[in-house]
């Protein structure tokens, strides 16, 4: 009995050994399946976004910032003015020139008419309303100044002021807007368009816009008319018919002064511009063109509505503003006083070979 007891006791201790063991191989088989359990499922969960993983970080990470693309300004669209040829200089002419003389006959007429009215002793209701309607349009009280007013000038230098402004019918105004004379526009309600460059730099300059070329053209004589730059060239257009006298008088229509006045010449004489007007005068030398003063006018007009014109005295109460304008007014110190040009006896004159032919 003892015996047995000693024997059993070491069988006893080994199979106690066996269940401990598979034990721990039962407990170690269960925390590697786990394991894979874990893996499993964390490999079939989405990834989280960066930005979601920075986010929980404790310090920010800033996002990497992409690239910025140029930005790219689009061109603005530079007007070229079309290449003056023969044909587009010769269709500029017939059109221009057709539109001023039919512009000039109508205010030719309105100057006969109220000339006419003046001499009467009496005048009808219609004929009070004709006459106090012209005078609001020309800003003036009597019949002289209204004539003043109305009084043209002769066709070659309204034709070559018009070449000069557009570049023979190539500027953006003409084309866009039959502004001939760039005349400006003040007022935001009335049709106009802005110029391409800003003044200085700063200023934007709008131009008025008109309908038609005989329609540009009556702003331009209704300028000249009201402007109080042009008081002198009034006083000289009444004075001759000579368009070689007139033009130092429109050394305030630009900023170039005489220089303009100089081109104005030229382009009449070249082009034969003095051959539209009636009477016609030959284009003395350039250094016979007088300075801008009404002594020099020679010739005196023999119409009796010039004389009734002349008795305006509106024109004569020059400001200070206009004092200094006039002082500062370009003159030719190399100017010889010579007879006045005499009017043209024959018309059949030698040809210029640098004349456009009139259309």
């Amino acid at each position: 009995m003892v015996l047995d007891n000693i024997l059993a006791k070491p069988i006893q201790k080994v199979s106690e050994m066996k269940q401990t063991i598979l034990a721990i191989m039962a407990f170690l088989f269960l925390i590697s399946i786990y394991a894979v359990y874990l893996g499993v499922k964390d490999s079939m969960q989405p990834q989280e976004a960066p930005h979601k993983v920075a986010l929980k970080s404790t310090t920010p990470v800033k996002p990497k910032a992409l690239p910025l693309k140029p930005k790219v300004t689009p061109k603005k669209k530079v007007y070229k003015a079309p290449v003056s040829t023969p044909e587009s200089k010769r269709q500029f002419l017939k059109n221009t020139i057709a539109a001023i003389t039919k512009v000039k006959k109508r205010l030719d007429t309105q100057f006969d008419m109220v000339y006419a009215l003046s001499l009467k002793e009496k005048l009808t209701p219609q004929e009070e309303a004709t006459l106090e309607k012209l005078k609001k349009k020309y800003k003036v009280k009597g019949i002289p100044c209204l004539l003043k007013r109305l009084h043209t000038h002769p066709i070659s230098i309204v034709i070559a002021q018009a070449a000069l402004e557009t570049g023979w019918g190539s500027s953006r105004f003409y084309r866009e807007a039959n502004n001939i004379f760039g005349i400006w526009s003040f007022n935001k309600d009335e049709p106009r368009m802005a110029a391409g460059v800003k003044r200085e730099g700063v200023r934007t300059i709008y131009v008025k816009k008109y309908k038609n070329l005989e329609e540009s053209i009556e702003g331009y004589y209704n300028m000249m008319a009201k402007g109080r730059a042009y008081k002198q060239f009034r006083k000289a257009r009444l004075k001759t018919d000579n368009p070689f006298e007139i033009i130092p008088f429109l050394d305030h229509y630009s900023e170039l002064r005489h220089e303009y006045v100089k081109r104005l010449y030229f382009v009449i004489k070249s082009n034969k511009f003095y051959l539209l007007d009636d009477p016609q005068y030959l284009p003395p030398g350039w250094t016979n063109i007088k300075p801008a003063d009404p002594k020099y006018l020679l010739h005196k007009k023999p119409k009796p509505a010039a004389k009734v014109a002349d008795k305006c005295k509106k024109d004569d109460n020059v400001s200070l503003l206009q004092k200094a304008s006039d002082a500062n007014s370009s003159h030719v110190e190399d100017i010889k006083l010579i007879k006045a040009s005499e009017p043209i006896k024959d018309k059949n004159s030698s040809k210029d070979k640098n004349a456009t032919t009139l259309p």
